[in-house]
């Protein structure tokens, strides 16, 4: 091979390499915060109340689990701000603390964070809400209310699954 050829197939291979890097990273799913789910509304069913803790506790490790499997997101470890998530267990709506759920991204080092909650009208009409924000900015980047059907963990977790489904369809880049 002649000098400049060699030199060129070089640069080619070293450019191939480069974009091949800079596409896996690009499609590299980005760091998110769960934020742990709340509930309000009407919560004077008596029925339900022993329920709802470990529905919620469901509803967070179903999410968390089916982010990772899918790879739609790269789910922080919340547990080295244990304190800071103590204290935003005794705050009424976190999710409305746009400050709170940004600071909590930025201790974190994630690059969103994640709020769910679940609006109860009564024990038919259920709403789940979902927003993801951007840690350093703010920018909401995905929003969406979840009309569900039932207060069981039957209802919840197609809501969730329905949720995962609206990620997924997002394009990498916009997550």
């Amino acid at each position: 091979m002649i000098p400049w050829q060699t030199a060129l197939a070089g640069a080619v291979l070293l450019i191939g390499v480069a974009a091949g890097t800079i596409a896996r990273a690009e499609d590299a799913p980005r760091s998110l915060v769960l934020m742990e789910p709340e509930l309000e509304g009407d919560l004077s069913d008596a029925h339900q109340i022993k329920l709802w803790p470990a529905r919620l506790a469901l509803l967070d490790e179903t999410l968390r689990k089916d982010l990772a499997e899918q790879g739609l997101y790269r789910i922080v470890d919340n547990s080295s701000e244990a304190a800071l998530f103590e204290q935003l267990r005794k705050r009424d709506k976190v999710h409305d603390c746009t400050a709170c759920v940004l600071d909590t991204g930025t201790k974190l080092g994630a690059d969103r964070v994640m709020n769910i909650w679940v609006y109860r009208v009564s024990a038919l009409i259920l709403t789940l809400h979902a927003v993801i924000r951007d840690s350093t900015t703010g920018e909401m980047i995905f929003s969406r209310h979840l009309d569900l059907r039932g207060d069981n963990d039957k209802a919840w977790l197609r809501a969730e699954a329905f949720l995962i489904r609206d990620l997924a369809a997002m394009p990498v880049s916009d997550r």
